[in-house]
Parts: C-alpha cells; sequence; structure tokens
C-alpha cells in the first residue's frame, strides 16, 4: 500500500509499536552508560522506539537507522513535532483516525 494514498494501515498499528508504559531496559541503560562515560563513539540502533534516548543517552550519540518514533512530520507544510506531543492522538489512531496537522 501507498502510505501517501492511504496512511490507515501506518496509523492503526502506531499506538502497538510504542504503548504509552514501554520503559528501556537494563541493556539500554547499559549503552547509555557508555556514553556517559566516554566509552562510545556512535549507537547505531535498528528499533524505532528510541528507548536508548529514554535511558539517558545522549542525542548526538544516537543514530537511528530505520527512522524513530521520537519526531513526527507533517508531510504537507513540514512540521516537527515530538511524538510525545501527539500522544492525545493515541486513541484517535486507535479509532483509524490519521491525525492532521494544525
Amino acid at each position: 500500500a501507498d502510505f501517501l494514498a492511504d496512511p490507515r494501515p501506518l496509523f492503526s498499528v502506531l499506538p502497538r509499536l510504542a504503548p504509552p508504559d514501554i520503559k528501556p531496559s537494563p541493556a539500554h541503560g547499559f549503552v547509555a552508560g557508555l556514553g556517559r562515560a566516554g566509552r562510545l563513539l556512535r549507537n547505531y540502533s535498528q528499533n524505532i522506539d528510541g528507548l536508548e534516548l529514554l535511558a539517558g543517552l545522549a542525542p548526538e550519540l544516537f543514530v537511528p537507522c530505520h527512522g524513530t518514533l521520537a519526531t513526527a512530520t507533517c508531510l504537507d507544510c513540514g512540521r516537527g513535532v515530538s511524538v510525545a506531543a501527539c500522544a492525545a492522538t493515541g486513541a484517535s489512531m486507535r479509532r483509524g483516525e490519521v491525525p492532521r496537522c494544525l
């Protein structure tokens, strides 16, 4: 399916990809600790949840290879927002509604 033609499939599964009660694991904390200790040059992650950042990893050390759910960008106007700021849209997304730029 083409996201631009019909973004509903993505937005219907998005709340399950990043549930509100998700927490970093000890492994995320370990990586963040390496960063704080100056032992980490860069953390390349295939995960989109951004849990490394929640664990305290400095953003400049974090490279999300497949993107991240930490931010969202409007495809119409280019405005970027944090996904946390979009949290209120979770219920509407579960109903299959697509958030729209204000």
